[in-house]
């Protein structure tokens, strides 16, 4: 997929699993998840909530290239909101910043 973009925003209110998103979206993520192309996104949440932050703002699933992300937006225990990119291919973190 060169260069296709599509997003599935999930809004969670302290760590609820409240969906908003367009079912096509979020029939693409469940594609991607059962085809094992990507990590489940609880998998994801677990490392979040390991880094001691419990409140996630928003969370959207990107396809960039022939790569798929996780970009989570989240309130750490400081106040501070960041913002944390995982592969969601690997699970792994490959970016982390303060949402300025």
């Amino acid at each position: 997929m060169n260069r296709a973009f599509f997003s599935t925003v999930l809004m969670l209110l302290s760590m609820s699993e409240a969906v908003v998103a367009s079912s096509d979206d979020q029939d693409r993520a469940r594609a991607l998840r059962s085809a094992g192309t990507i990590v489940p996104l609880e998998q994801i949440i677990d490392q979040v909530r390991a880094r001691r932050i419990e409140r996630i703002l928003e969370v959207e699933l990107e396809s960039r290239g022939a790569g798929h992300y996780y970009e989570i937006e989240a309130l750490d225990d400081q106040g501070r909101v960041r913002k944390l990119e995982y592969d969601a291919t690997t699970g792994r973190l490959v970016k982390e910043q303060d949402d300025d």
